[in-house]
C-alpha cells in the first residue's frame, strides 16, 4: 500500500483546508505506505494525512548549482504539471521552485537530478556549514544517513541506535550484526516482501476481470498524479514468474499478496457474480510456484479494489464480502495465511471522508460516511473470521487484519496533557478498528469524542467480533508524527512533525507524511503488545520510497538506493530489540517487491526494492535487495560473512 496518511488530528472536523505542508498520498509508498494532510476537528475525526501540495522549505537552496540552460520537453512538463512558474526552472542557478512544489521530488528537474539534500538537508536539519567540508560528521541537529550533508550522507552510517540500551552510536556493521544475531536460526520468521493486485498487476480488462471501484476512480479527471492509472501497472499477471524468481534470489521465505476480487468473481452481463476460470488459474499458479520455491504464501483478501457495482456504505457489501470469503477459502485451501482487509482506516476516511482514494467521497465536516464504512468492514470482517474459524481453519491456519498507524509521541513528554492528547490520538485513529478485533467494542476515548457519529454493536455483534482472528495482529508502520494538546486542552489534539525546538522528527521522503523515524515502529510494537496481548505480531508493510529521484530518473541511478538501506537498516535494528524485550514479532515484510502503482501518486514514488522501467517494464534489482540477501543468509544455521 505506502500510500498516504497516517492519522488525524482534531481541527479536521471543521477545517477542511489543507495543512501547508499537506500532499494526498495515496501513499500507498499506503503507499506505497498516500494523500493529503488533513486536520480533524474537535469532535471530529482523526488523521495526520497528506495532500496534493504541500510547500518546499526555504532551505532548499543553492546558489552554486548550474541548471541546464535548455530544458527537454519531458523535463519542462515536470516542471510545469506540479505548477512551478516559467520564471522557476528558467532561473539560471537558482535551484528552487515557487511555492506549488510539495516537496523536491515534484519540483525542477534540475533540482531532482543536481541538488537532491545537498544545501537544503544541512539548513533544515541543523548542520552547520563546517559540516560540508569533508569531515563526515553532522551535528546534533541531524538524525542519520541520508539527512544530512553530501559527504556524510555518502561515506558515514548512522549514528543514534539505542536498541540495547549499552550503545549510543553505532555503525551500519554493528546494527546487521546486532539484527542477525536476534533473528538468528528463527526459520518460523516470516521474512518477506509484499505487492497489491491493483497496483502491479496490470491486465486490468484483460482476463476477465471486471472492473473495481480504482479503475473507475483513476480514470475520472484529476484523481491521481498525472492521471495516471493501474491499467498497465507492473504487468505482474504476466510476469510473476520471473519476479518471483527475483523474491527469491533476496533470499526472502514469504510473500504477501492480495486478490482481485472482481478478477475472481467478476461481474457478467446479466449482473451476477461468476467464478471465472482464468483469474482463479492466475492465482493458483502463482501460490502452486512460492509452495514449489518454499515460500509461504501471505494473502490479503481485500487491498481497496472493491468491485465497481459494490458500496461500502450499503450494508448489503458485508453479505456480498461474506460469499467472496467463502468462495477463495473453498477455491485455496492450499493458503494457510490469510488477511481480511488492508488498512481500512486508510480506505474509509480517505475514501468517504477526505476523498484522494476511491471511490473518492468528500464530506466537508461530517464523519458518519467514515464510520459507517468502518462498521460495515468491522462486521465483514468479525463474520468472514467467524466462518473461516467454523469450517476452515486447519492447525496452520492463520488469519487476521492488517491495521495501519505511525506512532504517536507526545510532544512533551513531560506534560501530562500532551500525554494524553497522544492517547486520544492513538485510540483514535489505531483503536478505531483494533478495539472491535481485539477487545469488543469501539474504544471509550473513540465514543466520548465522536459522540453520535459513531454506529453501534449490537451484544452478539461484540461478542463476535472480539477475537476474531487466529494468531497475529498485522501491522502496517512507516513513520511518527508529534502529538500536543492545543491551549493545554488534550481532546484538541494536534500533530506535528517538528519538535518544541522546530526541528524535524526525522529526515522526510515525503513531506505529508513519511519521515524516518526508527524508533517509533519499537514504540508501536510495545503499545500493540501491552494494550492488545496479542499472540503474535506481523509487520506486514514497512519502507520508503526514494527521496532523491523521479519516476523518470534512470535506473542506474536509482538501485543505489542507500537511503532506503539505512532506512531498513535501522527500523528492523528496532523491530530486533523488541523482539529481545519479549514482544512477540513474528514477521516482516518490505514495501515493495517492485516499484509500483502508488494510488493517488501514480507512479511518482519509487517504494520497491526492485526498479521497474515504466516504458520497458524491464526489472532492476536495487542495492537494498542485496542488503536483505546478505543479511538473511547470514541468519541461516551457517552464517555467511555479511561483507560477501
Amino acid at each position: 500500500m505506502a500510500e498516504g496518511t497516517r492519522s488525524l488530528d482534531a481541527d479536521s472536523f471543521e477545517a477542511d483546508a489543507l495543512l501547508p505542508e499537506a500532499q494526498p498520498r495515496p501513499a500507498s509508498p499506503f503507499v506505497g505506505r498516500l494523500s493529503v494532510l488533513v486536520p480533524l476537528a474537535f469532535f471530529g475525526a482523526i488523521v495526520l494525512l497528506g495532500s496534493w501540495g504541500g510547500f518546499i522549505r526555504g532551505a532548499l537552496r543553492s546558489s552554486d548549482v548550474q541548471r541546464p540552460l535548455q530544458l527537454s520537453s519531458q523535463e519542462q512538463e515536470s516542471c510545469q504539471v506540479i505548477g512551478c512558474s516559467k520564471s522557476s526552472y528558467e532561473a539560471s542557478r537558482s535551484c528552487q521552485c515557487n511555492d506549488a512544489c510539495d516537496d523536491y521530488n515534484d519540483c525542477c528537474w534540475d533540482y531532482q537530478a543536481t541538488c537532491f539534500h545537498a544545501a537544503g538537508s544541512c539548513a533544515e536539519y541543523g548542520c552547520g556549514e563546517e559540516d560540508q567540508t569533508g569531515s563526515c560528521e553532522c551535528n546534533s541537529g541531524c538524525f542519520e544517513r541520508g539527512s544530512c550533508c553530501i559527504d556524510y550522507m555518502d561515506h558515514c552510517s548512522a549514528p543514534a541506535f539505542e536498541g540495547d540500551g549499552k550503545h549510543t552510536k553505532w555503525n551500519s556493521a554493528t546494527k546487521d550484526a546486532y539484527i542477525v544475531d536476534t533473528f538468528a536460526n528463527d526459520t518460523s520468521f516470516f521474512w518477506g516482501s509484499a505487492i497489491a493486485a491493483y497496483q502491479s498487476e496490470g491486465s486490468a480488462a484483460k482476463g476477465g476481470r471486471s472492473p473495481s471501484i480504482w479503475d473507475v476512480f483513476s480514470h475520472e479527471n484529476g484523481r491521481t498524479w498525472r492521471g495516471e492509472t493501474g491499467d498497465i501497472a507492473d504487468d505482474f499477471y504476466n510476469r510473476y514468474e520471473s519476479d518471483l524468481e527475483l523474491l527469491q534470489s533476496y533470499g526472502f521465505n514469504s510473500f504477501r499478496f492480495s486478490i482481485s476480487w472482481s478478477r475472481v468473481l467478476p461481474m457478467s452481463p446479466d449482473g451476477e457474480r461468476y467464478p471465472n476460470p482464468e483469474g482463479i488459474a492466475f492465482y493458483k499458479n502463482l501460490t502452486a510456484r512460492l509452495l514449489q520455491m518454499n515460500i509461504r504464501p501471505f494473502v490479503t483478501m481485500y487491498h481497496w479494489d472493491l468491485p465497481a457495482d459494490l458500496d461500502w456504505l450499503d450494508n448489503r457489501v458485508v453479505d456480498e464480502f461474506i460469499r467472496y470469503a467463502d468462495f477463495l477459502w473453498m477455491t485455496f485451501p492450499e493458503i494457510d495465511n490469510w488477511i481480511t482487509f488492508n488498512e481500512p482506516w486508510s480506505f474509509c476516511y480517505l475514501g468517504y471522508k477526505v476523498g484522494t482514494m476511491a471511490p473518492g467521497v468528500s464530506q466537508a465536516k461530517h464523519l458518519d460516511k467514515a464510520y459507517t464504512c468502518g462498521h460495515h468492514v468491522l462486521l465483514a470482517h468479525g463474520r468472514a473470521v467467524q466462518l473461516f474459524k467454523q469450517r476452515y481453519a486447519t492447525e496452520r491456519s492463520q488469519i487476521g487484519i492488517t491495521l495501519n498507524f505511525d506512532y504517536a509521541f507526545p510532544l512533551n513528554p513531560d506534560n501530562p496533557n500532551d500525554v494524553k492528547a497522544a492517547e486520544i490520538n492513538i485510540e483514535v485513529n489505531f483503536g478505531w478498528f483494533a478495539g472491535p478485533v481485539y477487545h469488543g467494542d469501539y474504544p471509550d476515548i473513540l465514543k466520548q469524542y465522536l459522540k453520535q457519529s459513531l454506529p453501534e454493536f449490537t451484544e452478539q455483534e461484540k461478542e463476535m467480533l472480539k477475537g476474531s482472528y487466529i494468531g497475529f495482529f498485522g501491522l502496517n508502520t512507516y513513520s511518527g508524527h508529534f502529538v500536543y494538546a492545543k491551549d493545554d486542552i488534550p481532546w484538541n489534539f494536534q500533530t506535528t512533525f517538528k519538535d518544541e525546538t522546530g526541528k524535524l522528527i526525522g529526515p522526510w521522503t515525503i513531506h505529508a507524511w513519511l519521515y524516518k523515524v526508527p524508533k517509533a515502529i519499537y514504540k508501536l510494537l510495545e503499545y500493540v503488545n501491552d494494550h492488545y496481548k496479542p499472540e503474535t505480531i506481523i509487520i506486514t508493510e514497512n519502507g520508503c520510497n526514494d527521496p532523491h529521484v523521479s519516476q523518470w530518473t534512470p535506473a542506474s541511478e536509482v538501485i543505489h538506493d542507500n537511503f532506503r538501506i539505512g532506512f531498513y537498516r535501522d527500523y528492523i535494528a528496532w523491530v530486533a530489540a523488541a523482539k529481545n524485550e519479549g514482544i512477540p514479532v513474528a514477521g516482516y515484510f518490505a514495501w515493495s517487491l517492485l516499484d509500483n502503482f502508488e494510488w493517488g501518486d501514480g507512479y511518482k514514488r519509487r517504494f520497491g526494492l526492485t526498479y521497474v522501467d515504466y516504458n520497458t517494464l524491464q526489472r532492476y534489482p536495487k542495492d537494498s535487495s542485496r542488503w536483505f540477501k546478505n543479511i538473511i543468509d547470514a541468519m541461516a544455521p551457517e552464517p555467511m560473512s555479511l561483507s560477501s
